[in-house]
């Protein structure tokens, strides 16, 4: 997987669990948490599967991820706030998930802030300006969408690479 620049392709999705047991919260509200944690614990397997080295991806450490998915958890230093900066700069494609409330994941706006290509869980939220599906970013409803969507930008680096530089003139203006 090669970038216009030759250098490999990097893919991220570093990502954590929500308690589906919360107390005070509705089924619904619960029901949604698993789904979420579901949906992020596929996509994460599904990538490393299919790309190998090329994809950093996995679980904060935390009770929840050691009873859910023990295999999937990152060490420490990833997932510590300045290194996973860095580590969000150093890649290409960015994974965004739904967040809580069908929200809009908080690491979507760092992706755009640091001019990554994005491929994003369907927004069920209105973003202000120009942000725009195949332009800023591409979404997906399934893991297989999601796959899809990530060799999409693999295959076509200058479609990667004009991502990129939408998001940076997104975060500019």
């Amino acid at each position: 997987y090669q970038e216009q620049t030759g250098e490999p392709v990097k893919i991220l999705f570093l990502t954590r669990l929500w308690d589906d047991h919360e107390p005070g919260f509705s089924d619904q509200e619960n029901a949604e948490r698993t789904y979420i944690n579901t949906m992020r614990i596929e996509i994460i397997r599904a990538l490393r599967e299919t790309y190998g080295d090329a994809f950093v991806g996995g679980l904060n450490d935390n009770e929840l991820s050691r009873a859910w998915a023990p295999d999937l958890i990152m060490p420490a230093e990833y997932t510590e706030r300045k290194r996973y900066l860095k580590l969000v700069h150093s890649c290409d494609i960015c994974i965004g998930s739904m967040g809580l409330f069908e929200s809009i994941g908080w690491k979507t706006g760092e992706y755009v802030a640091a001019a990554k290509a994005i491929v994003n869980e369907r927004l069920h939220f209105t973003v202000t300006g120009d942000f725009a599906e195949g332009v800023n970013y591409l979404s997906f409803e399934t893991v297989e969408e999601c796959l899809a969507a990530v060799e999409e930008l693999v295959q076509d680096p200058e479609k990667l690479y004009a991502m990129k530089q939408a998001n940076a003139q997104y975060y500019q203006n």
